[in-house]
């Protein structure tokens, strides 16, 4: 097997797992060009905080689209003559978690009160709000809607280890997460807080969150690792018992299937295995 290592020469690196280390021409800081996909969005503001519909996490697939990542594919085509806000899908434990990932090019909240197939529905659905990218080509996607009774149990030490790893698909790739940190946070919107587009909020955010945990937190070592260079989601939920706070999985971009890789600034080595 053929690992791909890439060392910079600027000590700039994208910490991942054991096999892979990876970066894209796009992310915190950079002009927003990339070569994964032709999708552009500007900068906005939102007020989406932690407050929102979830998927149920009994359910092992999407009964609305029926489709599932379980095969490790998804159809897109399909998807997208349902309702052409979906551009994502998100697979975690197994399948507990499989559903499709929306946002509403006119609406940020819209997907907490519809379903994936846009009509009216309590438990909404799972969704990022704009300006966040629909290539995932950025430092901080903070995706909601993903089931909050899930999410919380990474309030749990072996839970946190067990369940690590988080699939994210698009239209033409598969980008495996591993979670590195779960956390209670202020409930603030995290895109009008931080403007994931500029290095030293990305940095901001490192920072915050590194500096502020608490015995309660969860944090792979890894964490205190990650520099603006790195590719990150963040699944937010809100916390009933605590309406002043929510609830934040943060995961590391660790490999990707099909992504266009553009180090210019390292030397790209193959590492035979």
């Amino acid at each position: 097997m053929k690992k791909l290592t890439i060392i910079p020469r600027d000590k700039r690196f994208l910490v991942a797992s054991a096999a892979l280390s990876l970066t894209f021409v796009c992310g915190c800081g950079s002009d927003l060009t990339h070569t994964m996909a032709q999708t552009t969005s500007e900068d906005a503001q939102s007020d989406v905080a932690g407050e929102v519909g979830s998927i149920g996490a009994e359910e092992e697939a999407d009964t609305l689209t029926g489709e599932s990542a379980r095969d490790g594919k998804v159809d897109f085509d399909t998807l997208r003559a349902l309702n052409d806000d979906i551009f994502g899908w998100i697979y975690i434990s197994d399948g507990t978690i499989d559903a499709p990932i929306l946002q509403n090019a006119e609406d940020d909240k819209f997907y907490m009160t519809h379903n994936s197939l846009g009509a009216p529905d309590h438990s909404g659905a799972v969704f990022t709000e704009f300006p966040g990218r629909l290539d995932f080509c950025e430092f901080n996607e903070v995706i909601y809607g993903v089931d909050g009774e899930f999410l919380r149990s990474y309030m749990d030490p072996d839970f946190f280890e067990n369940n690590s790893v988080i699939e994210i698909y698009k239209d033409g790739d598969k980008m495996t997460y591993e979670v590195v940190m779960a956390r209670k946070w202020p409930k603030e919107d995290l895109l009008t807080h931080y403007a994931f587009s500029v290095d030293y909020d990305c940095r901001n955010f490192l920072r915050d969150t590194y500096d502020s945990v608490s015995l309660s937190d969860n944090v792979d070592p890894r964490y205190k690792l990650l520099t603006d260079m790195n590719f990150l989601v963040t699944l937010v939920t809100d916390l009933p018992e605590d309406p002043e706070n929510q609830f934040m999985v943060i995961a590391m971009l660790a490999d990707t299937e099909n992504g266009t890789i553009d180090y210019p600034q390292g030397d790209i080595q193959w590492i035979e295995d």
